[in-house]
């Protein structure tokens, strides 16, 4: 079976090829005996055969090999793990799938396909999954081993279907250096067919490796053996250390000394503090349990000192909190009576009536106060409506335009209007000269004269602008220059003429200097060197116009006339009507803001002294306020909310003054505290102390009977303790528990252990037989089949890769297999190649066990054998030897077996293609490379 053609699309190196409709990238004829690729490294060579090998084992041995050998940390193997297509621009788009499709010469399509960018890194990944079709005429979906059991018959393997038919750029070397001796035996057992072979070494292997199982195990029987030995002496005598002559003995004597002390054990008054529970055996004290049972006593019996320690401290507590109760309940008494007697006092202080009358005169005040504010406040509001008076008249005025609009004059008369308004609803607080500065300076007389004098000089201005029009019409039908010439000078001219002193070049070519030859009166008429840059450049342009045309030089002698007046107008509009009207409109602003901000801060002043005013009283009404509502708070607490002040006995509030002395006197000597300078503060601070200390969660009475329970079960532990004294002197140590548990049965299991000790010795015997046996028939098959191996050999001695080690040589030992070099002074040299050869010697070794392998192997049904790039390191001897043996074996008798080769070296690919000129040979060129993958030709 032959592998007869490829398509690609979206898989590592190619992208879409748009030039076909399935935007696939097609090989064909790849059933050709040779096959020869070349091109560039990191053109898409290796992508082709990786392409093949996803499609038909779900796997790519050289993205994998990374994770397995942890050669990269996963984030730096990102962009090399990527299996889709990373497009420069857009990068791996998920809306791409990959699709490899591969065609056989029987007829059988495989399509694998998926949307995942990398492979699966790990088993517990599951974010990778791909989907692979199968069949003739029509595909159906299978799995990765249904496929390749179309090739072989044991579809487990995958990594050896490989080995068998591709031989990659990294499985070059990692066969013979990434690869363990042991790990190249079962590759090659594998390649051989010898698997059950393999399955038998490596199960006895095991025996004989990993610290030797059964040897473990049979050590493990002697130590328990001897354990059980020493601890059936060392319990009899620590029986007889306790002065019994037997285990008997000692139990008859622990059961009779325990049940004397067993009812002590049943009243178990602290079952809260102590599982006492546990120490009552249901039938009694028994070997098997002695062990036990006298631990759990003596680890009760540890922990009854720390139990005895709390029970104290919590009793000393108890006692201590009773004793806060009492002194909180006397202390919220003191606080009563305190409390009454203030009340009484304040009562007897206080005139109420009087207090009142005083609130209700300074409320008055207050509120006529507030009045006066009220209506201040108002006049500060209307007053800022005017704040904007003659700030907007000057937006009518344009001094660039040299324009006034209409709107001024009548907004003039309006302004006036309104001021005069403002004054007279202002005038008792303003001063009388300042209200007739402003109206004298809106002088309407003067505003009319302004704009007679504006109108006029404007109807003269339009005059000269007609009269400068129709000239330069006249003119310009006249010059020789062009229209659009005649515009640009028109338009310079009038720049000049309206800004002669801002004027110090030329606009147009930034001149400066005028000294030049060509500046003359012979060349330029009206021409006077010591007039201004202005006049100069005026004079210029009047002869330019000309150019020799006197009708032309006399209209622009009268345009220049023109210009002149009208500039001299316009100054006049701006000087005498412009300006004049601007300072005149900024005297009348600046008048008004200061009469306005004078009249504002009056009023600010006066709002500012009456708050004062406000706030004094606010201040004498609270003091009031808060005497009434103290002596309203003492008739509350002494009375009650329905008391009618009107009623109040004076007597009564006294003799509530003498009760609080009375009360203090007897209950000094019951309190410390009440013996000193005591207030109100002093009690709800130590109220405060005592209530933080959790007190009141209890009573009086339940704390009584705590402090009794607690002295009861301190009681009761220390006769526990003296009890357990008598039962810990026949305790026995921990570690012969499980022996004393069995103590009947030591001998019996003594006996069972030797007689299992006897048959590992005999299982030990047997697998060292069968080990040397399976290790020969390994060396056999080596030997036979692999170290003579006539292929293997013929390639290694053809291509000759070192001039000393002429021969190869293949051991299997119990370590595995290792390749060494025979020279032709020693024919038993035990030097690893693998280790000493360098990367172009290595190569060779590797492609001779190759074709070795490859060409006789049965394994698989495909006759294809995959190379890529195998020329690396190679030299041009070592490569011309290389070509003769690819030609050898195409002319053997396997020839059946085709070969598809890709090669960076474009020389190697020629010289393949002349020595296999006779025969059937298909190149494929990478010629370049795209943003979607290569670009392919065919020959």
């Amino acid at each position: 079976m032959y592998l007869t053609s490829v398509k690609i699309k979206n898989f590592r190196g190619y992208g879409e090829n748009h030039e076909r409709e399935d935007c696939c990238f097609v090989y064909d004829d790849l059933d050709a005996p040779l096959v020869i690729f070349k091109g560039y490294n990191g053109f898409g060579k290796t992508s082709f055969y990786e392409a093949i090998e996803w499609c038909l084992t779900d796997k790519v041995y050289r993205l994998e090999k990374f994770y397995d050998d942890k050669t990269y940390q996963v984030n730096e193997l990102k962009r090399s793990h990527y299996l889709k297509f990373y497009h420069p621009s857009h990068g791996n788009t998920s809306n791409r799938e990959i699709f490899v499709e591969l065609i056989f010469s029987n007829g059988m399509k495989i399509v694998r396909t998926t949307k995942n960018n990398i492979l699966r890194t790990t088993v517990k990944d599951n974010s990778y999954m791909s989907k692979v079709l199968m069949g003739y005429d029509e595909l159906k979906e299978v799995s990765t081993e249904e496929v390749l059991h179309a090739f072989i018959l044991k579809t487990k393997d995958k990594e050896t279907f490989f080995l068998t038919h591709m031989l990659g750029q990294e499985s070059i070397s990692d066969f013979l250096r990434h690869n363990s001796p042991s790990e190249r035996r079962e590759i090659f057992m594998r390649l051989l067919q010898e698997e059950k072979l393999n399955e038998l070494f490596l199960g006895i292997q095991k025996y004989k490796t990993n610290g030797n199982a059964l040897l473990r195990k049979y050590s493990k029987f002697e130590k328990e053996q001897s354990k059980y030995e020493n601890d059936q002496k060392e319990i009899e005598n620590f029986i007889k250390r306790l002065h019994f002559s037997d285990i008997s003995s000692y139990l008859k004597s622990l059961n009779k000394c325990y049940s004397q002390i067993e009812p002590l054990i049943k009243e178990n008054i602290v079952e809260d503090e102590l599982n006492l529970d546990s120490l009552i055996p249901s039938d009694g004290i028994k070997l098997k349990n002695s062990v036990s049972m006298l631990q759990s006593i003596s680890f009760t019996q540890d922990r009854i000192p720390s139990l005895n320690k709390n029970l104290i401290t919590k009793h000393e507590t108890l006692k201590r909190s009773k004793k806060k109760l009492e002194t909180l309940e006397l202390l919220e008494m003191a606080g009563i009576k305190i409390n009454n007697s203030g009340h009484a006092s304040n009562l007897l202080e206080k005139d109420f009536k009087g207090l009142q009358e005083q609130l209700r005169v300074i409320t008055q005040i207050a509120n006529d106060f507030d009045e006066n504010k009220n209506e201040l406040d108002n006049k500060v509001k209307k007053l800022s409506i005017h704040n904007q008076f003659f700030s907007l008249l000057s937006r009518n005025i344009d001094l660039t335009e040299m324009t006034i609009k209409e709107e001024l004059w009548e907004d003039i008369n309006k302004e006036k209007a309104d001021y005069i308004l403002f004054s007279n609803k202002f005038k008792q607080h303003l001063q009388g000269k300042s209200i007739n500065l402003i109206v004298q300076t809106i002088d309407l007389d003067w505003f009319n004269k302004i704009k007679s004098n504006f109108e006029k000089l404007q109807i003269e201005r339009q005059i000269e602008l007609v009269n400068l029009e129709n000239l330069q019409i006249l003119k310009g039908n006249i010059s020789k220059l062009n229209k659009q010439y005649q515009q640009s000078l028109n338009s310079v001219k009038q720049l000049i003429s309206n800004n002669p002193q801002e004027i110090d070049n030329c606009p147009v070519c930034l001149n400066k200097d005028f000294t030049d030859d060509k500046y003359s009166d012979s060349n330029i008429k009206n021409w006077d060197s010591s007039l201004d840059i202005s006049n100069k450049l005026l004079a210029i342009i009047d002869s330019t116009f000309s150019v020799g045309n006197e009708q032309v030089e006399e209209l622009s002698q009268r345009e220049s006339a023109v210009l002149l007046n009208i500039r001299q107008i316009e100054k006049e509009i701006k000087e005498d009507i412009l300006v004049k009207i601007t300072e005149r409109l900024n005297t009348i602003r600046i008048l008004f803001t200061t009469q306005f901000t004078e009249l504002e801060k009056q009023f600010n002043d006066s709002i500012s002294k009456l708050s004062i005013e406000i706030d004094k009283q606010k201040d004498k009404k609270m003091i009031i306020s808060q005497q009434i509502e103290r002596f309203n708070e003492s008739i509350i607490a002494l009375y009650g909310n329905d008391f009618n002040i009107n009623e109040l006995d004076l007597l009564k509030l006294e003799q509530v003054i003498k009760d609080k002395e009375l009360w203090f006197k007897e209950k000094a000597p019951m309190l410390d505290l009440l013996n000193g300078d005591i207030n109100q503060t002093v009690i709800q601070n130590e109220i405060t102390l005592i209530k933080e200390s959790d007190i009141n969660t209890y009573t009086l009475e339940e704390l009584s009977g705590s402090i009794q329970d607690t002295s009861k079960k301190i009681e009761y532990l220390n006769k526990l303790t003296s009890s357990f004294d008598l039962l810990i002197k026949y305790k026995i140590p921990a570690e012969y528990e499980s022996t004393l548990s069995e103590f009947d049965r030591i001998g019996e299991k003594i006996e069972q252990i030797s007689t299992q000790k006897q048959v590992i010795q005999g299982y030990l015997g047997q697998i060292d037989i069968y080990h040397e046996k399976l290790l020969s028939k390994q060396r056999q098959v080596i030997q036979e089949r692999l170290e003579d191996h006539p292929i293997v050999s013929w390639v290694y001695e053809t291509i000759n890769p070192h001039p000393f080690y002429k021969k190869l040589h293949i051991t299997n030992t119990d370590r595995g297999t290792n390749f060494t070099g025979q020279t032709q002074l020693d024919d038993n040299i035990d030097l690893y190649l693998d280790q000493i050869f360098s990367a172009a010697q290595l190569n060779i070794l590797a492609l001779s066990i190759f074709f070795g392998l490859g060409l006789t192997q049965r394994y698989s049904k495909l006759q294809q054998l995959f190379l890529d790039d195998p020329i690396q390191s190679l030299d041009d001897v070592n490569i011309l030897a290389f070509i003769d043996v690819l030609r050898a074996i195409m002319d053997s008798k396997y020839g059946d077996k085709h070969i598809i080769i890709s090669t960076h070296n474009e020389d190697f690919a020629q010289l393949l293609a002349i020595k296999m000129r006779n025969r059937r040979v298909v190149q494929y060129s990478i010629v370049g490379y795209t943003e979607e993958g290569p670009k392919i030709r065919k020959s």
